[in-house]
């Protein structure tokens, strides 16, 4: 996990974080947790904030939305 560039690059509220640890939580994955799962978190919550999540920002752990 880099935890530095998600703190740096992300503005989210504690609801939103909340958010994001609940999908971690449900997550169907079995395996560890790395940078794509909440990095996919984050762009979802950006997206139902309206907020426009372009490749850029994620840097080299951008991953594609279904």
């Amino acid at each position: 996990m880099d935890l530095d560039f998600w703190a740096e690059s992300f503005k989210l509220s504690g609801g939103n974080m909340r958010s994001m640890v609940a999908a971690y939580l449900t997550a169907e994955s079995a395996g560890p947790l790395t940078m794509p799962l909440p990095i996919y978190a984050i762009q979802r919550e950006y997206q139902k904030l309206g907020r426009l999540t372009p490749t850029s920002e994620f840097g080299p752990y951008a991953v594609p939305l279904v």
